[in-house]
């Protein structure tokens, strides 16, 4: 009888374990209007989408990072997810920072998605630490489909602090305002 009971148990935690193949992961704006959620389907691709007022607005399916030197990224593993503290942004009270550490699959490796969810706008940005399997490289932001920090005129209370501890290159700000 335990045996019976063990193995429907067993059964049923596959079961659960297997309709749990797509992890999602979201940042709402402090007033709760926009969000970016981060889905990882189970053949390790990405997707990224922007809502506002629950109205999808941008979604890229398939996410990869192209270079020029190197092969693209394309299938990622998600390593760490962390967001600010509930005092940090009391703090600041003008976004929500979501940091987020993947894994590319085929050559180990790493690069860091930042997202700050404004009231008005998401900003994300792409950071890549310092490792032997990506030494140089250009970026090939060619087929992005979002403005850069330079083409959009940000308000004063946008606080796109750079990290200056944290040796990393990163990529400009892509910014979805309405």
């Amino acid at each position: 009888m335990r045996f019976l009971l063990f193995n429907i148990l067993l059964f049923l935690l596959g079961l659960f374990g297997c309709s749990q193949q797509n992890q999602s992961i979201v940042v709402q704006s402090p007033n709760k209007q926009f969000e970016f959620k981060i889905t990882s389907q189970d053949d390790a691709k990405l997707s990224f989408s922007i809502q506002h007022d629950m109205q999808f607005v941008w979604q890229l399916d398939n996410f990869q990072l192209n270079f020029v030197e190197h092969k693209s990224m394309q299938h990622f593993e998600i390593l760490k997810v962390q967001s600010l503290d509930h005092e940090h942004i009391q703090q600041r009270k003008n976004y929500a920072e979501l940091f987020v550490v993947l894994k590319e699959n085929a050559h180990s490796r790493i690069v860091h998605l930042r997202v700050r969810a404004f009231d008005s706008a998401i900003v994300f940005r792409y950071e890549f630490p310092t490792q032997s399997s990506l030494v140089d490289f250009t970026l090939d932001l060619t087929n992005q489909t979002l403005p850069t920090v330079g083409d959009v005129i940000l308000p004063n209370r946008f606080d796109l602090t750079q990290y200056p501890q944290y040796p990393s290159i990163v990529s400009p700000w892509f910014i979805y305002q309405l």
